[in-house]
């Protein structure tokens, strides 16, 4: 990892998620605790923070949220859209060399 793809990819993870951020990503995890037998509610919101940071939209998040009935499908969803995320941003700081 270059220096300048380290200091893009740092500033990208400081931006804090505002206060309607949040809310949304309570929503979403009112969504999980209600169709999630074995939710765990903090490890839900660091990842769920953690897709934001990467660029998941909330539609995407809220998607995935309706469309799994076990935890562990949930953080399968997760990380598979992060993956997507991480690929995008590893290109466009690629192509900008």
């Amino acid at each position: 990892m270059d220096d300048e793809y380290a200091k893009t990819f740092l500033e990208h993870f400081r931006t804090p998620l505002n206060d309607q951020e949040i809310k949304k990503l309570h929503d979403i995890c009112g969504i999980l605790r209600n169709r999630c037998p074995d939710f765990n509610d903090a490890e839900a919101m660091e990842l769920l923070k953690t897709a934001r940071h990467w660029d998941v939209s909330f539609d995407d998040l809220n998607n995935i949220a309706h469309g799994i009935e076990r935890w562990s499908h949930f953080k399968t969803r997760i990380a598979e859209a992060i993956g997507i995320q991480e690929t995008m941003f590893a290109d466009q700081n690629a192509d900008a060399d």
